[in-house]
């Protein structure tokens, strides 16, 4: 019940910019070119790579909370 649908362009990113927001935490994420791979740091980077998206830039600002990272950029990738 709690599963997403992600969309996902040819060169494996997603289809535009993205922004997530949970508690103090914002994620950002851009699509990138193909063969950049996953930019991303912390909880960001396990949840894309979980989630199968190979190209990918990604940005956490405000709180560094692990957890509330990784809900961030899951809120994210359901925009």
């Amino acid at each position: 019940k709690n599963l997403i649908k992600l969309p996902l362009t040819k060169s494996l990113s997603i289809p535009h910019n993205v922004i997530g927001n949970f508690g103090a935490c914002k994620v950002i994420l851009r699509p990138s070119i193909e063969g950049s791979g996953v930019i991303a740091g912390g909880a960001v980077r396990i949840v894309l790579e979980v989630a199968g998206v190979k190209n990918v830039i990604a940005k956490q600002l405000g709180s560094n909370n692990l957890l509330n990272n990784a809900r961030a950029s899951i809120c994210a990738l359901e925009n």
